[in-house]
């Protein structure tokens, strides 16, 4: 028997253990587009593809993943049965494993030339893992991906380089990230032809088959992740722009020199060529089975094709609104949004969110109110902070508005003392490096930065999603008094019985929304006004048109009520007989409530048809002469006087 036989035996079988649980864990690459990504990636795991660069955390891995199922792609799959395994590093409880096989990809037609590959794709693996039972465990800790060349070209070099990818990627710009779009000068009519042709005279593909630099190739991968996560934006922009992590992408050429020698040894490559020779028949890591069809060059002020804006459209999904029909899952069951909506065990609805469909699409995208998608449940609404990175002048120094985000819980959690003075304050625009002189028409902080400011008209607005509620039982004698029922927070404003409305506001609404945790989601809060339960909310006058379809005047404004006589007003001011506008109007209407221990809005106050854009705190800080004009001028979309809405700061300055 050979010296080493037990020691061989022994690598065998941690070879083995190495491949038995990276199958036990069930680790599917396709998968990792879910929520299922933490069970099987380390937080801190680094993903490399060197014609791309590094990607590291989960979010970024995702991202990546995204890719592949995102708007340039039809189908992208792996060809099972060509797949090979062979572990390179088999230590106690940690791997290095190598795969390759044959994937396809399936081009979309309506963003690319639409066509057809077959390609050898493969991986190196380092991960630990643990068993339990019958059940294992993985921690993926780096990743290395390898595409070849002649595919890579394929893609960015022939079937990218069309008018409706350049389109696409144009679009995406123009309508995810706005600011980005007009830094570059694009604006107006011919806006999008400047952006056209300015892609346009970009290289295809860089150097060394890289498309991480200044390139068509490199935006036109990015604008897949701008469609979806706007921290992707600064990287579509054709000068430098940083992005949140403070790096420059698209622009910089550094490292492009790497190769996959630098990270494949030549016995790899030998592995590669040799399964890819057996499936093809010679020797070659890619075919094309369907080069598509050229499109050509458009003429005229370019449109975005109605696929391309749906395309798009479904990747943002910032319509928070169920899609219809049944769904078949990748698990094989069949349910709907509606049904995940009425079920009461959080936990069954919690399963069936965390699914996917046999598409591979996320269920928080086609049952986004259904699975709790954040974005349909944000405090701040569907209010964003464009250009976070963006510098401006507010009182004497220079911030943004992520400077103004880290403020807000800078102090152990709690926001810094100078928080509310700023967000209170104007932001005067830098321009070629000088700074813009205060003027009264000036935007405050909290527009330039409504999410960073929490801007009350972002925060205090009922959300327009329909949900669903619990039913309520009657704690004492266990009578149910509510039915599961689906809602809307307008529903509110017709209850005349504050009470029963109260129950209502306190009832647990059905949603899987990760920012809250293990606690129940109450309705007061996606209907902050019309629940009323925070003052700042109730007590200030809604700009919206408020339906009255019993009468004559089929929609009315909360300002209308300054021209009513006294009759009239108290009609319609009165709660029992008009809740809706009573409720949207307390300012208007004189509510008791709000009129008791007065505090000064936060809103933002405009003054003479928007000459002044002002707040209650700048009111407080200005001269006799300011004061009086504010204090006492009207309000230009509520028609009350400022001193309605500033009454500590208007103090002393009633005329």
């Amino acid at each position: 028997m050979p010296e080493n036989f037990g020691e061989r035996n022994l690598q065998n079988l941690k070879e083995l253990a190495c491949l038995g649980a990276l199958q036990l864990s069930g680790f599917n690459f396709a998968e990792l587009v879910t929520a299922k990504i933490n069970d099987w990636v380390s937080k801190d795991a680094m993903l490399e593809l060197v014609p791309a660069g590094i990607y590291n955390g989960r979010k970024s891995i995702q991202e990546y993943v995204n890719f592949l199922y995102g708007p340039l792609f039809n189908i992208y799959d792996t060809l099972s049965h060509t797949q090979y395994y062979k572990v390179m590093s088999a230590e106690s409880n940690q791997c290095v494993l190598f795969s390759t096989g044959i994937n396809t990809a399936t081009l979309n037609p309506e963003t690319t030339k639409g066509g057809k590959a077959e390609v050898q794709v493969s991986a190196r693996l380092h991960y630990d893992y643990t068993f339990a039972g019958s059940s294992a465990s993985v921690s993926i800790k780096e990743a290395y991906i390898h595409y070849p060349e002649e595919y890579i070209s394929w893609f960015f070099g022939d079937q990218l380089d069309t008018k409706q990818t350049r389109m696409f990627t144009c679009s995406v710009l123009e309508k995810y990230c706005p600011g980005v779009y007009k830094r570059n000068g694009f604006e107006g009519e011919t806006g999008r032809d400047q952006c056209l042709e300015t892609l346009r005279n970009l290289p295809l593909v860089e150097e060394f088959g890289n498309f991480r630099a200044n390139s068509q190739s490199c935006r036109k991968y990015h604008s897949s992740f701008a469609a979806v996560n706007e921290d992707h934006c600064p990287h579509l922009s054709f000068y430098p722009l940083e992005d949140v992590n403070g790096q420059i992408k698209c622009q910089d050429i550094s490292n492009t020199q790497r190769t996959y020698d630098d990270v494949f040894s030549k016995e790899i490559f030998k592995i590669i060529e040799a399964k890819a020779e057996d499936h093809f028949g010679e020797k070659v890591l890619f075919r094309e089975i369907d080069s598509g069809s050229k499109s050509p060059e458009l003429t005229g002020s370019p449109s975005v094709s109605p696929t391309v804006k749906k395309e798009i459209d479904e990747l943002k999904n910032d319509e928070c609104v169920d899609k219809p029909g049944e769904i078949t899952l990748n698990t094989g069951s069949i349910s709907s949004c509606q049904e995940i909506q009425f079920l009461e065990i959080k936990s069954e609805r919690e399963m069936l969110c965390k699914a996917t469909t046999i598409g591979l699409k996320l269920m928080t995208s086609r049952c986004p109110v259904a699975c709790g998608r954040h974005a349909c449940y944000s405090f701040v609404g569907s209010c964003k902070d464009t250009e976070k990175n963006k510098k401006f002048i507010n009182l004497n120094s220079e911030k943004s508005c992520k400077t103004v985000n880290y403020l807000r819980t800078s102090e152990e959690g709690n926001k810094n003392a100078w928080y509310d003075r700023i967000c209170s304050s104007y932001a005067q625009p830098i321009v070629n490096g000088k700074t813009t002189d205060i003027s009264l028409g000036l935007e405050l902080v909290q527009d330039r930065c409504p999410s960073a400011c929490q801007n009350l008209k972002c925060t205090c607005g009922d959300n327009p999603i329909s949900f669903v509620t619990d039913a309520s039982y009657n704690s004492i004698t266990g009578d149910r008094l509510e039915v599961m029922k689906e809602r809307t927070c307008s529903s509110l404003y017709g209850i005349k019985e504050y009470l029963y409305r109260n129950v209502l506001c306190l009832l647990n609404v059905h949603a899987i929304t990760p920012q809250f945790g293990q606690d129940s989601l109450k309705v007061f809060y996606l209907c902050p006004k019309a629940c009323g339960f925070r003052k700042e909310c109730f007590c200030r006058d809604s700009k919206k048109i408020l339906p009255t379809p019993n009468y004559q005047t089929k929609t009315r404004n909360c300002k209308d009520a300054s021209t009513y006589i006294p009759k009239h007003r108290n009609y319609w001011c009165d709660e029992l007989k008009q809740p809706l506008f009573a409720r949207s109007c307390p300012i208007q209407c004189g509510n008791s409530y709000c009129l008791e221990d007065a505090e000064d809005s936060k809103d933002t106050i405009s003054l003479h048809g928007g000459l002044i854009s002002t707040s209650c705190w700048l009111i407080s800080k200005g001269d006799a002469s300011f004061k009086d004009n504010a204090c006492n001028a009207m309000e230009d979309d509520l028609q009350v006087r400022g001193h309605m809405l500033c009454p500590k700061a208007c103090d002393g300055s009633i005329i």
